[in-house]
């Protein structure tokens, strides 16, 4: 199920903040402009691709904070090598792994958080913005995204095994896509939603549904999505994948539906909506529980420093203290309890900083 919608880019802006942290998370003073960042040498320029697409590649140069404030709870630690937005993570062995997005989409690099220290790893085989990826049996799997900024999705396939540091290609996407989100369910992974081909006026959204088996390499469409969106946010919990949020028209309106897939009857279940709508944020599982932080609420719209949280065996959200800073398109990894939010990005496109920052959080529950 696709829908055509008006508009092509995603343009984010950072708006001041000062609501105190709530309870969940202890208050505490703290400066906003106190963020390591890395800002790009000039305003990037939009060359036309052969097909017409624009595109653009981005350089930045890191230029580290001299100071650092940030309230109990919430600690800095190594900055990422390279800055980035747009990108994916995931854990494999206690290591978190980075892959691609806009200021290094070709890079891949492993923080290990025990010694907080980073390692640069072989790079993605198609360079990537606005991928996806997902783990079974030790491997990542690294699906989709686009080239350049806004450039065209590609069908790619790639998994990278962390013990040999090396990549292997697998059988392409049914449907080229980007700023999706998967999921993986008893060894199978299921790709959500995101967006297609664009033009100078429009561009896809997608309600499509694709499981992918690494045992077999092989592809099925499942049930579609009921509400298309995209650049949503995704979690497992219990053996289902809630899917949270999104664009559902690109420069336009933030859905604020929660739909919960259950893999085994490949049926769709209608939840409570976010509080507030989100894309673009950051989303993890603690226990029953799956945590939204950052994001913003409309292209053009301002990033968040909110967070929210969805007991999945209640059905309720509540909302919880800001994080000490806006923040969208980062990603967040949870090892040992302590939450690991990498990169992203808070002021406007095209004068955004692009983060290196990484910041380690400890809920006061």
């Amino acid at each position: 199920m696709n829908k055509q919608l008006n508009g092509l880019l995603f343009i984010f802006v950072l708006s001041a903040c000062s609501t105190p942290l709530p309870s969940a998370i202890p208050t505490s003073t703290f400066s906003n402009t106190n963020i390591a960042t890395s800002t790009p040498t000039e305003v990037p320029t939009l060359v036309p691709s052969p097909t017409g697409t624009a595109t653009t590649t981005l350089e930045p140069t890191l230029t580290p904070s001299p100071t650092s404030t940030l309230p109990p709870h919430w600690i800095r630690k190594a900055q990422m090598p390279t800055a980035r937005w747009g990108h994916s993570a995931s854990e494999v062995g206690g290591i978190i792994y980075v892959f691609g997005g806009v200021g290094g989409s070709e890079k891949v690099e492993a923080y290990d958080p025990q010694t907080d220290t980073w390692t640069t790893k072989a790079d993605l085989p198609t360079p990537r913005n606005f991928l996806s990826t997902s783990v079974v049996d030790g491997k990542i799997y690294a699906f989709g995204g686009n080239q350049g900024i806004w450039g065209p999705p590609v069908h790619a396939l790639e998994v990278y095994d962390p013990e040999t540091d090396t990549w292997e290609r697998r059988t392409d996407l049914p449907t080229a896509r980007t700023a999706h989100s998967s999921g993986s369910v008893n060894g199978k992974i299921y790709l959500f939603g995101g967006s297609g081909n664009c033009t100078a006026l429009t561009c896809e959204i997608f309600g499509v549904v694709d499981e992918y088996d690494p045992a077999t390499d092989t592809w099925t469409t499942k049930a579609d999505m009921p509400t298309p969106r995209s650049l949503l946010a995704s979690a497992v919990v219990d053996g289902k994948i809630y899917v949270i949020s999104g664009f559902l028209e690109m420069r336009g309106p933030v859905g604020a539906e929660v739909e919960a897939y259950e893999p085994e009857t490949d049926q769709w279940e209608k939840k409570s909506n976010i509080p507030e709508v989100r894309t673009g944020a950051a989303a993890f599982v603690i226990d029953n529980t799956i945590y939204i932080f950052g994001g913003t609420t409309a292209g053009g719209g301002r990033a968040k420093p909110s967070i929210f949280a969805y007991d999945t065996l209640t059905d309720t959200w509540r909302t919880l203290n800001d994080m000490p800073f806006n923040r969208f398109l980062m990603t967040a990894s949870v090892l040992e309890g302590n939450i690991y939010l990498i990169g992203g990005s808070g002021t406007p496109y095209p004068h955004d900083p692009i983060l290196a920052e990484v910041v380690e959080v400890t809920l006061d529950y």
